[in-house]
């Protein structure tokens, strides 16, 4: 459902853009993101700071004087270190690793202010590349195929040696859980500082 509701979207975007649009960009973006775990509080005991990387290129199609529609595709390296906590009759700990890697197409709405500030929301669909679970022993089968999120973001774009640059900063969360464990579910979210370069 959730997988539809974003084809859906990304069509009623993309329809809104007037065949006469003001100007269409290619991009490359590389990024460094610290990678959020979650799921229920009792449960995530401990977990270390590990980064996500990605790299991706990306096209932006301009309507309008302050809007642009920007979609591509992304490879992404997420991670997670630590270890879950479950109660019964003893308290038991059990240790995490997880290693994912996505192919991701994202779809943002940006509001361009002025010349060179601009914001961005939209979502993304993820598709699993490869990965690894282990809890005790290996439980990658457990790893969800595909993962559907929202996309906030605020840059800006320099002018520079004959080239348009972006900085921005950029949070992403993951609607579907990673995997989940009976009845307990566990996301992903990332904070992501990305460099790209406009052609």
């Amino acid at each position: 459902m959730l997988e539809k509701s974003a084809a859906v979207l990304a069509v009623i975007l993309f329809s809104l853009s007037p065949l006469s649009a003001q100007k269409t960009q290619i991009g490359l973006n590389l990024g460094l993101s610290r990678a959020f775990f979650t799921g229920p509080p009792d449960l995530i005991f401990t977990q270390n700071k590990l980064m996500a990387y990605r790299a991706g290129i990306w096209i932006d199609h301009a309507f309008g004087e302050h809007f642009s529609i920007q979609s591509g595709l992304e490879y992404w390296d997420k991670g997670f270190d630590g270890s879950l906590r479950s109660f019964g009759m003893l308290t038991v700990i059990t240790p995490v690793r997880l290693r994912i890697q996505y192919l991701e197409l994202p779809l943002i709405l940006k509001y361009h202010l002025g010349r060179y500030l601009f914001f961005g929301a939209g979502s993304y669909l993820a598709q699993k590349l490869g990965g690894l679970l282990t809890l005790f022993r290996d439980e990658s089968a457990r790893l969800e195929p595909r993962e559907i999120g929202y996309i906030l973001g605020i840059g800006a774009a320099i002018h520079l040696f004959r080239q348009d640059h972006t900085l921005e900063l950029q949070w992403r969360k993951g609607w579907t859980p990673v995997f989940s464990i009976n009845d307990d579910e566990f996301f992903f979210s990332t904070l992501s500082v990305l460099y790209g370069l406009r052609f």
